[in-house]
């Protein structure tokens, strides 16, 4: 059986952050960085990072590195009990 070409390869991750003590060393970059890096050698044409928008912090480090935050727009729909 050929695989489908029209589907995507994707990988999650969710929620994930450097611990407020372990901030600004770098830790975030390398993982993003390496994170890029395992995308694009399986052959992923796009990541899509999802950030709340009052992380202004971590966008300056996203766009950085290459995310932009102009390209697509990203909705989110929760249950009314959820937090």
């Amino acid at each position: 059986m050929m695989a489908n070409p029209h589907v995507e390869r994707s990988a999650k991750r969710r929620r994930r952050s450097v611990p407020a003590v372990l901030r600004r060393r770098g830790l975030a970059r390398a993982v993003l960085e390496f994170a890029l890096k395992l995308a694009w050698s399986r052959g992923c044409y796009k990541v899509i990072l999802l950030s709340g928008v009052q992380r202004s912090e971590a966008h300056k480090l996203y766009e950085s590195i290459g995310f932009r935050g102009d390209v697509e727009r990203g909705f989110v729909a929760k249950p009314s009990n959820a937090v």
